[in-house]
């Protein structure tokens, strides 16, 4: 088993659901809460430890999509890599 997939085993047995409309709202709650952490920057009340848990929950329930994807994190990150370096490529390609 994946990481992702012992992931999505854990939170199907703890919430009883891995239907993935109600991820994405995990995924959106997640993600406010790293963008609250990242405003806290202006009132010197962040840490990197906070912004550090929030992001892990972020990518726990990134790692609950890719599982139902029948994929993983590594894969996907190394798809979208490839693309990256492709459209890094072509920009130099084109500089004078």
């Amino acid at each position: 088993m994946t990481k992702e997939q012992i992931i999505l085993e854990f939170i199907e047995n703890e919430f009883g659901t891995r239907m993935l409309w109600a991820i994405g709202l995990k995924l959106g709650e997640e993600s406010g809460e790293v963008l609250r952490e990242i405003i806290k920057l202006e009132d010197e009340t962040f840490t990197q430890i906070h912004l550090a848990d929030e992001v892990g929950d972020v990518l726990v329930v990134l790692s609950q999509i890719a599982a139902i994807m029948d994929t993983t994190l590594e894969d996907l990150r190394d798809r979208r890599f490839k693309f990256i370096m492709q459209r890094a490529d072509n920009l130099h390609s084109r500089e004078p």
